[in-house]
């Protein structure tokens, strides 16, 4: 958490130094208008829009472990979006308004951190490795209560149910939840990996 604030702090401080209403106003609408919104621009959009989304159901998947999980889920699933939607949002607007629309699109924003570029890169990679792990800690879990459920013909003979380590740990299904997402790691972009989870999940 305190690396997030310091990366957001950083970026937004770095943004603000060249901050102009005109760049603003240029930069609110898509380069060809509104009426012109194409896959490249849905696809931008979907890549900002996902995060708010991605770790929502984390503290669900941990409200075994809570001791009051009908009040602390809802307080983490409201706080959780609240908080990234508003940072997310600050991020945009102080972006939009650095600087015109083809500097934007020749430079990329976090080289101009606050006070240094380097706090916006590192803020940047450790928060990414978190939110995988994140991400990596849930889905696992997920596909292990679906094969012991018995609803999915084949799970519960690959033993995606057990348990497994010394910390009784959900490994196979970890396992088999690498070999299911690696593969879109190597797909032509990060959009349209963002896309793809995100028309996922929306559905």
């Amino acid at each position: 958490i305190v690396v997030l604030l310091l990366t957001l702090a950083s970026t937004l401080a770095g943004a603000l130094r060249t901050f102009s209403l005109s760049s603003l106003q240029s930069n609110l609408l898509p380069p060809r208008g509104e009426d012109a919104m194409g896959y490249t621009e849905l696809s931008y959009l979907f890549t900002f829009i996902y995060p708010c989304f991605a770790g929502l159901f984390q503290s669900v998947n941990k409200a075994a472990e809570l001791r009051t999980p009908y009040v602390s889920v809802p307080r983490a699933m409201l706080g959780a979006v609240l908080f990234t939607g508003i940072g997310l949002s600050l991020i945009v607007v102080a972006i939009a308004a650095s600087a015109p629309r083809g500097e934007l699109s020749e430079t990329d924003f976090l080289l101009h951190a606050f006070p240094s570029k380097y706090v916006g890169l590192g803020g940047t990679v450790v928060v990414g490795i978190g939110s995988c792990v994140s991400c990596l800690d849930v889905a696992p879990t997920i596909l292990r209560t679906i094969a012991a459920s018995g609803h999915v013909p084949g799970a519960e003979s690959l033993g995606l149910h057990l348990l497994s380590g010394r910390h009784s740990e959900p490994q196979r299904a970890t396992a088999f939840t690498l070999l299911l997402a690696v593969p879109f790691a190597w797909l032509g972009g990060l959009e349209m990996v963002a896309l793809i989870a995100a028309m996922l999940f929306l559905q």
